[in-house]
């Protein structure tokens, strides 16, 4: 609703060495919104028990696993 796939592919092409993820329905505030009614994702916003999105997690830590450069750290 506010920031469009194309706006990520042209952040991508300014640093090539970054990382795009798409986490379908996830708004700004990481919850997701499943109509395009504004009002509905604007409540999101300060509904502190709303999960965060499916997914995000593991792209999070899948991201940090791949780009750690910490050598011999356990997992």
């Amino acid at each position: 609703m506010q920031v469009h796939e194309s706006d990520a592919n042209l952040l991508k092409l300014a640093d090539p060495q970054s990382t795009v993820m798409l986490i379908a329905a996830m708004n700004h505030v990481l919850k997701t919104v499943t109509s395009d009614d504004r009002r509905a994702n604007i409540a999101t916003y300060s509904n502190p028990v709303l999960p965060l999105s499916a997914g995000l997690v593991t792209a999070i830590v899948d991201f940090l696993n791949a780009n750690s450069r910490v050598t011999g750290a356990s997992k």
